[in-house]
């Protein structure tokens, strides 16, 4: 994980030493301060993290991987250099992170590192990614791999902005919870005061209530802690295992919701990134390679694997295109018969990117579902706890009334 620090030491500036600060991106200290010293020629730098949780946990956005993927095809396209193309973009305040992402990838160009090792050693870009440029530089087609994956990071970035938007509706509902958690006990407090000072006694549904609303701030803390720490539990045993990994996987295949948005995803991902290499002259036995490894789910793993082998020879009989997807059970009906058409006419490549175009279309109507039906679900919860409160505190209120009134 890449984290900010902030950093203060000093560096030479005409013959003078002068105290400088700032920000650093980097895995560890020990890398920061490495990072300081050779690249920006800062000595004896101290760092530090940063206290600003917002820019620790936001990543570098897609787009921006876009724009630099843009910049260096555009800029390689026109006769320049990785070198100046990396220069142009330090010229605009992009953000810590993306900063040196950029710088660490220039200096390792300037330590005469091939490209695509550049890029792996800045610990940003996922490995395929670093796949598919090392594939485009030794096809002599590196200028048009880093445009077509400009158009695959804005394709990422749109899965990333409508997963974030789906997500948000059950985050409203923690937030409700948690806000009412700290003032339903005032609440209850001041009516049980009212009570016992007009001498009557709560009524049993509006005690079991206000129990329950007295403790709701242990019950938050300890639902909190205990789910956090399950949680952190399963996930631990999800990176160390694997066979609990593919059993938490299948299940989540399963899931009514959850399964068909893992498989829309991967869908999408996967014919865009095939569009991307395949419109860039990779071989069809490396584009399924790179598809396979790029997948985190280990169910559809196996089944681009499936794929993979009888492409690259690995199984007997027919190694065409056709035959490897037709075993895959995660590619749809509609998209292996129109990639067949595609090869029969010559125009796999139109073929791919209407694929890409149906399978964009049918994921955000996807997630557009389930933002409405989250929508809805959360007004149900919100509404049926708002309404057994309101008649806790209502029903006791009319029968104060009548203790008044003796």
């Amino acid at each position: 994980m890449i984290k900010v620090y902030d950093y203060t030491g000093w560096k030479k500036e005409k013959g003078r030493k002068k105290k400088v600060r700032g920000k650093v991106a980097a895995r560890n200290r020990e890398e920061a301060v490495y990072l300081l010293t050779r690249i920006e020629g800062i000595e004896d730098p101290e760092v530090r993290l940063s206290l600003n949780l917002l820019e620790q946990l936001k990543p570098v956005s897609p787009f921006f991987y876009a724009l630099f993927f843009e910049t260096l095809g555009l800029i390689m396209e026109a006769g320049g250099t990785p070198q100046e193309a990396a220069e142009l973009l330090l010229e605009e305040n992009l953000g810590t992170k993306f900063e040196w992402f950029v710088k660490k990838f220039a200096y390792g160009l300037s330590e005469g590192l091939p490209l695509h090792e550049a890029l792996a050693q800045t610990g940003y870009l996922p490995k395929e990614v670093v796949n598919i440029v090392k594939a485009g530089v030794e096809s002599g087609r590196a200028t048009e791999v880093f445009l077509e994956l400009k158009k695959y990071f804005e394709g990422i970035a749109k899965i990333r902005k409508a997963t974030v938007g789906a997500l948000l509706y059950p985050f409203v509902v923690i937030a409700f919870l948690l806000a009412f958690s700290f003032y339903a006990p005032i609440l209850v407090k001041n009516l049980q005061g009212l009570y016992e000072n007009l001498g009557g006694e709560l009524p049993l549904y509006s005690r079991v209530v206000f129990k329950i609303l007295l403790n709701l701030r242990t019950i938050t803390a300890v639902g909190l802690a205990v789910g956090g720490l399950g949680l952190w539990a399963v996930y631990s045993l999800y990176q160390s295992s694997k066979d609990f990994k593919r059993a938490v996987d299948a299940f989540f295949l399963k899931l009514p919701v959850v399964g068909k948005f893992l498989i829309k995803t991967s869908i999408y991902k996967s014919f865009l990134a095939f569009k991307v290499l395949y419109s860039a002259g990779i071989p069809v036995d490396r584009i399924l390679k790179m598809i396979r490894d790029s997948q985190s789910n280990e169910i559809i793993k196996e089944e681009w694997d499936k794929s993979y082998r009888i492409v690259a020879g690995e199984e007997k009989g027919d190694t065409s295109l056709t035959k490897a997807l037709e075993v895959n059970r995660f590619v749809p009906g509609v998209a292996k018969v129109q990639i067949k058409a595609g090869i029969r006419s010559g125009k796999l490549k139109e073929t791919l990117s209407k694929l890409v175009e149906y399978a964009a279309t049918d994921f955000n109507a996807y997630i557009n579902f389930i933002g409405n039906f989250a929508a809805r679900v959360v007004l149900v919860v919100i509404g049926l706890i708002v309404g057994l409160v309101v008649l806790a505190v209502y029903y006791p209120v009319f029968s104060a009334g009548e203790l008044i009134a003796r």
